[in-house]
């Protein structure tokens, strides 16, 4: 394939390519907070195409780098390739989530037809912003090139999946059911 000869031009340009995908997941996140207040059934299945398609992308990218870390690689070299197959993971996981819990959460809203109160969306923001910073981070570490940068974001994720979860749970499974007129209002628990 393309460049593998050339190792320093194959990650310049696996860098690009990381750098278009963290675009991509950057507006998937972006994008699933207004979907999950109030994006409709289309709304919920172009997050998932979209995850289908950033998937397909980082599976071609982790083959690539696979196949690049066969050949004779130097001095910052294999340090780069194994950063940039964490990022890679990073990114897809990122858009797994949102696809997995997102869409799942905006479908059981439209099951149920149910409302979400203020405080829950007040909430829900700020743990989304949260997660569109971290998003964000990563393709800043990848435009800077800056591979220190890059490994302090992947040693993030569990702090990001746990963001989600704690999205999840308070918004979702400790919510109180209340009827207010005529829909479920989801309120969340202070407990």
């Amino acid at each position: 394939s393309m460049y593998l000869e050339q190792p320093s031009m194959a990650l310049e340009r696996v860098r690009l390519e990381l750098e278009r995908v963290g675009n991509k997941v950057n507006a998937m996140v972006r994008d699933s907070f207004p979907t999950l207040l109030v994006g409709t059934r289309d709304r919920i299945d172009a997050l998932v195409q979209r995850d289908n398609e950033v998937d397909s992308l980082t599976d071609a990218v982790t083959l690539y780098l696979r196949e690049l870390s066969t050949r004779d690689l130097v001095g910052p070299q294999p340090e780069r390739l194994q950063v940039y197959l964490g990022v890679t993971s990073y990114l897809e996981n990122i858009a797994d989530i949102i696809e997995t819990g997102v869409a799942a959460d905006s479908r059981k809203r439209l099951d149920k037809d149910l409302d979400f109160t203020e405080e829950t969306e007040d909430y829900i923001k700020d743990i989304y912003k949260e997660l569109y910073q971290a998003a964000q981070a990563t393709v800043e570490a990848l435009i800077e090139d800056d591979s220190e940068k890059a490994r302090a974001v992947i040693d993030n994720k569990s702090r990001f999946n746990g963001l989600v979860e704690k999205a999840r749970t308070n918004v979702y499974n400790r919510l109180k059911h209340e009827k207010g007129g005529g829909l479920a209002v989801y309120k969340i628990e202070t407990s």
